[in-house]
C-alpha cells in the first residue's frame, strides 16, 4: 500500500471511531448500552514460521449492545485492532515481525450471570460472535513476506469467544479469544500451511 492510502485510512478510521465516540452518550440514553473500549492484543499468524504470541498490539474502539431479555444482549463493536507475528527475542539474532493493522467489526451475543440486584449490574457475562475486519496497513521483515507484502488480504473473517467480570457498575476486564476463518494471505506459490491470525486479547470496558 502506498504512503497517501496508509495516511488516508489512519484518518478515516480516526474519523470513525471519534465520531463513534461522541455519539456513544446518546445513544445510551436511548436505551441501549454504550462502553469505550480499551486493551492489548497478543497475537501469531499460523504457519509464518513463528511460534507464539510474541506480537504485541492495541486494542481500542467502542461498544453498543441491546438487552434481548434479562439474560442476553446483542451487540456491535467498533474496533482498531494491531496484530501480526513476531520472533522471541533471542540475543545475537536477528528479531523478525510482521505487524498487521485492521479495523474490525464484530457481532456479539452474551449471556450474562450472577447479578447484583442493589447495585443492578451482572457480573459476569460469557460472548461469543463473529467480525468483519478491514486491513489498512501492513509491514513486514519476515523473509516469508516482506518482498511480497502486496498479497496480504484486505480483509479478514473472524469467530471469537470470550468473558468478563465486572469489578462494579461501570468497569469489567475482558478475555477475548479470535481466530480467522479464511488465509490472510494469498500467494498460490507460497508453499506453508495455515497464514491466518490468531489472537488473544486483554482489556478493560466503561460502561456510559
Amino acid at each position: 500500500m502506498g504512503v497517501k492510502a496508509n495516511v488516508f485510512f489512519r484518518m478515516l478510521s480516526s474519523i470513525v471511531l471519534l465520531s463513534g465516540l461522541f455519539c456513544l452518550p446518546s445513544i445510551a440514553q436511548k436505551g441501549f448500552k454504550a462502553q469505550v473500549l480499551a486493551g492489548l492484543n497478543a497475537s501469531q499468524i499460523q504457519g509464518d514460521q513463528l511460534a507464539g504470541y510474541d506480537k504485541l498490539g492495541l486494542n481500542l474502539g467502542a461498544e453498543i449492545s441491546y438487552a434481548l431479555n434479562e439474560r442476553f444482549d446483542m451487540g456491535m463493536q467498533f474496533l482498531y485492532s494491531q496484530k501480526g507475528s513476531q520472533s522471541e527475542i533471542t540475543l545475537g539474532q536477528d528479531q523478525f515481525k510482521t505487524s498487521l493493522e485492521y479495523i474490525e467489526i464484530p457481532i456479539l451475543f452474551k449471556i450474562k450471570d450472577w447479578y447484583l440486584e442493589e447495585e443492578d449490574y451482572y457480573k459476569v457475562k460469557a460472548h461469543a460472535g463473529f467480525a468483519y475486519a478491514r486491513l489498512f496497513d501492513v509491514s513486514s521483515s519476515n523473509g516469508l513476506f516482506e518482498n511480497d507484502i502486496g498479497n496480504f488480504k484486505n480483509y479478514d473473517f473472524m469467530l471469537f469467544v470470550g468473558v468478563s467480570y465486572s469489578m462494579n457498575a461501570k468497569w469489567e476486564g475482558i478475555v477475548r479469544y479470535t481466530n480467522s476463518i479464511i488465509q490472510i494471505y494469498q500467494n498460490d506459490n507460497l508453499e506453508t500451511d495455515g497464514l491466518i491470525n490468531y489472537q488473544w486479547t486483554f482489556g478493560l470496558g466503561y460502561t456510559l
